[in-house]
């Protein structure tokens, strides 16, 4: 899912500047304000909603329709692998885990007026993942909480990477 996200963006929206004027970084014959820009574009929102967005919004309907029964067997059996290790509250956070995957690509392969606006995405991407992650703690409490803590250390240390990024950004800046 995330691979497929990556090369949908990329073909529709991954544009670096060269001179003033942006083109596509896949194919930089291709200008952000020509007609092939605005097909890719235009096949690349039409990838977005039917595969991106499709499929979690998809498995969370399903997941939401058989939420009652969940704990059965024949359910298990054939939607298990979305909710088996989380939380009976938390049903759905696999839906979650995929549309931060989804909004963690467009946020580092999507235009980049600044490198300082990327880092700035990320960052934020990242804490807001981490907030809502201690707010839930989705995880099952096998071991004494141990996935989530692993979570919590995972989610941080992704912050750490854009964090020094947007750091050198802004030192970079005032120089």
């Amino acid at each position: 899912h995330p691979t497929v996200t990556s090369s949908i963006i990329s073909h529709g929206w991954d544009f670096d500047r060269i001179d003033s004027k942006f083109y596509l970084e896949s194919n930089p014959n291709v200008e952000w304000s020509s007609t092939d820009a605005d097909r890719n574009r235009v096949i690349s929102c039409v990838g977005l909603l039917c595969f991106v967005f499709g499929i979690p919004l998809t498995l969370l309907i399903v997941l939401w329709r058989k939420s009652d029964a969940l704990g059965h067997s024949r359910t298990n059996r054939m939607l298990g692998f979305l909710y088996n290790g989380y939380e009976s509250r938390c049903w759905y956070w696999e839906v979650v885990v995929m549309l931060r995957k989804v909004l963690l690509v467009m946020a580092a392969n999507s235009i980049s007026w600044t490198p300082l606006a990327k880092a700035m995405r990320l960052v934020s991407l990242g804490l807001m993942s981490l907030a809502l992650h201690l707010l839930m703690q989705p995880f099952e409490d096998r071991e004494f909480g141990i996935l989530d803590k692993i979570e919590s250390w995972s989610l941080g240390a992704f912050i750490t990477f854009p964090l020094i990024k947007l750091v050198e950004e802004l030192e970079s800046s005032r120089h």
